[in-house]
């Protein structure tokens, strides 16, 4: 989905231009594209205030004219709230323009980013406001991202269910943007005593193994 509008506008994001909510496991593809004097524009979020987004990411290509400000791969300014577990892959274009980052346009005091990624290369600028830099074949090493928190698919349930992307297409996606069912749950069971059933504990690579031990009654045939 490609987004466009003229000079002057403040507050575009692909899903939120200004976000006070919670967001999770969410993201958003494409070109958004304003004319000069734009302000708080973001890949994912124009201007957070207050918003919690976690598990979320954006790609694509963000164009801001020139004279604008607060812009963002993922956010454009983040002046309150929280951004976890998340990452920005976007190209960003805003000449003449301040505050502007890879991740996050400007990150005000009361804003906190926690285990968040972009690349400087791709975007073609930094971002001093938060988040970390990462490019080439670190995106496909997991050890990158569970190095700030995150848990994918394949290491099985920890935690509850957090953090738990997983890698599509080289890159981390969530897990329900898998079109054919690759990397769902994976369980083997053997009997065991007193007429349990005990998880084995093979899991695959990209599959989850689930701890389960529980009485199993059948009707009489």
């Amino acid at each position: 989905v490609d987004i466009s509008g003229g000079d002057d506008v403040a507050k575009c994001g692909g899903i939120s231009s200004w976000h006070g909510a919670r967001m999770e496991s969410s993201y958003y593809k494409g070109t958004i594209t304003l004319g000069d004097l734009a302000d708080s524009v973001g890949g994912l979020i124009g201007h957070n205030w207050t918003g919690y987004a976690r598990n979320c990411y954006a790609e694509g290509v963000v164009i801001a004219g020139t004279n604008s400000r607060h812009v963002g791969g993922l956010c454009g300014d983040h002046e309150s709230g929280l951004l976890s577990f998340s990452y920005a892959r976007v190209a960003i274009t805003a000449p003449s323009s301040s505050s502007v980052g890879g991740l996050v346009g400007e990150t005000r005091s009361n804003g906190e980013v926690i285990g968040s990624f972009f690349d400087s290369s791709l975007a073609g600028v930094n971002s001093p406001d938060g988040g970390s830099d990462i490019s080439g074949s670190a995106w496909q090493d997991r050890d990158s991202f569970r190095s700030e928190g995150w848990r994918f698919f394949a290491d099985g349930i920890q935690n509850g269910l957090e953090n738990h992307l997983w890698f599509l297409d080289d890159f981390p996606r969530l897990v329900w943007e898998n079109p054919n069912n690759i990397g769902q749950q994976t369980i083997t069971f053997e009997a065991g005593a007193n007429g349990t059933l005990v998880d084995t504990a093979n899991a695959s690579s990209d599959s989850q193994s689930i701890n389960f031990a529980g009485i199993v009654s059948a009707p009489e045939v």
